[in-house]
This record gives C-alpha cells, structure tokens and sequence, in this order.
C-alpha cells in the first residue's frame, strides 16, 4: 500500500508541474497519465482472475490512452510524445502475449502492465524540463545565440575564401532569437505568428556559413510547429527550389537539408534589406 500511495504522490506532483510549468502537450498527457490511473484504480479486483487472463477492463484503458497520445505526439512540436506512444505499445504488446500464450506468467503480466508506469512519468518530466529550458534558451538549431553567429562568420572566413564573411547570419540569428522572446511572451497565442518557413530559411542561413550539416530534424525542430506541420513546409521549400536534400555519406539513409545557392542568394539579399545594407 506504502508503495501504491507513494506512486499515486509522485504522479500527483509531476501533473501539478505540467500544469504550471508545462505547455499545452505537457498539461494534456500529465492529465490523460492520471485519469489512466484512476481508471485503472477503479477496476474490480478479482484475486482469482486478476492477470491470469487479459484484463480487458486495463486493455480498454490503455488503448484510449494510447489513441490520446498518438495524436499528441502528430500534432505537437515535440519529439518525447513518440517515446510514450511507444511505452504504451509495448504494454498493450503484453496484453496481447497474455491473451496468445496461456503460460505467460500472471506476475510478469502485472509487473510489465503496471511497472511501466514509472519510466513514462520520467519521460513526461523530461518533457517538462525540456520545455522549461527551451523557454529560457530558445534553440537556434545552430547558431543559439548572437556569439555562435559570430564565431560562424569567422569559421567561414577562415575555412572557405570564396565565401565572403558578412553580418547576414548575425542577422538571421538575431531575427530568430526575437521570434522566440516574442513567442515566450505571449504563449498559447503565439500561434497567431507561426511562419515556419521563414523559421527554416533563418535557421538555415545562420547555420550555412558554418558549413554545418542540419538534419531534417533540426530544421523541423526550428520551425517551431508540430513535426507534420513542419514537413509540409519544408517539402514545399525543396520544390520551390530555396532548400534542398542531401544523403549521408555513410548511412544513405538518413538525409540532410541545406539552402540551395539560389535560396542563399534570397536570403542574403532578404536580410540585406533588414540590417540596411541595401541601398533605397
């Protein structure tokens, strides 16, 4: 009993701090976690069937559940909703070993259904932590902050003299950061602003001096939008010719994006035009 009151205090606190810490998908699954909990709680206990066949009170649950946290993870601009659809599977995996192989042992059953709990509380603290710390330190996927610009700039004229070292990524860093400070400001509402395109090519363009390789990833990660949403607007700048994709040497299967010199060549004149560099 000790045991289960001290779980029901720890998921009780960690969904107190998504609520006030949190963002919209922290507060949702806090939230989902623990009505699967007292769902669960609320099954009939049954000594002399409990777990020795499936519990399809608790496989009801963990479906919901599992539906609840698929859309999360397809519509948040977070990656650790995927890694607790994932648990989730895994569980609702056990019920249907337990339902295929009647030897399965009933205590393995219980330990695996329910110990599984304690490892997806973790990820959803990380999750708050990670938006915490996002929110105080906005990620320019490359260039964070005005001095990694800088030092791009001097990488790149030290590394390509072709490539004439300019303010521009400065620039595009700069622009970034005050996106993010604006999108901390006003919070839920923020959205009223998203442009993640324009989010991709500054984060790019910071990044392309440096001679940095972005991920697919990254650049999704910079536009500041659910992962679906980003794709669509990357895809779109690939076929409008500003972005393009390239294999890794090594593992084709994984695939970088850069500005294509075109794309370069936009944005320079873009940011220009910003930092006053063009002539009216």
């Amino acid at each position: 009993m000790i045991r289960i009151a001290l779980f029901y205090t720890v998921q009780t606190l960690i969904t107190y701090v998504a609520v006030r810490r949190g963002g919209a998908p922290e507060r949702i699954v806090g939230f989902s976690l623990l009505a699967a909990t007292l769902a669960t709680a609320l099954i009939p206990f049954e000594p002399q069937h409990i777990f020795r066949s499936v519990n399809w009170h608790a496989l009801y649950i963990d479906t919901a559940l599992l539906a609840v946290l698929l859309i999360i993870a397809a519509r948040a601009d977070r990656y650790w909703p995927l890694w607790l659809a994932a648990l989730q599977v895994v569980t609702i995996g056990v019920h249907g070993v337990r339902a295929y192989d009647p030897f399965f042992l009933p205590i393995v059953y219980a330990r695996v259904t329910g110990e599984i709990a304690y490892p997806m509380l973790a990820v959803l603290l990380a999750g708050i932590v990670r938006h915490v710390t996002t929110l105080r330190h906005p990620p320019g996927v490359i260039a964070s902050d005005i001095t990694d610009a800088v030092m791009t700039v001097i990488a790149a004229a030290i590394l390509d003299r072709n490539l004439v070292a300019s303010p521009h990524p400065i620039t595009a860093a700069r622009i970034y950061q005050q996106r993010r400070t604006r999108d901390r400001i006003f919070g839920a509402q923020a959205d009223m602003f998203s442009d993640p395109a324009w989010d991709i090519l500054l984060d790019l363009f910071a990044s392309h001096s440096g001679q940095k390789r972005i991920s697919v990833s990254s650049a999704c990660i910079a536009a500041r939008v659910p992962a679906t949403t980003a794709l669509r607007h990357l895809g779109r700048l690939i076929e409008r010719g500003f972005v393009e994709r390239i294999a890794d040497d090594v593992d084709h299967r994984r695939h970088y994006v850069q500005l294509t010199r075109h794309g370069h060549t936009q944005m320079q004149g873009c940011l220009a035009g910003i930092s006053g560099d063009v002539v009216r």
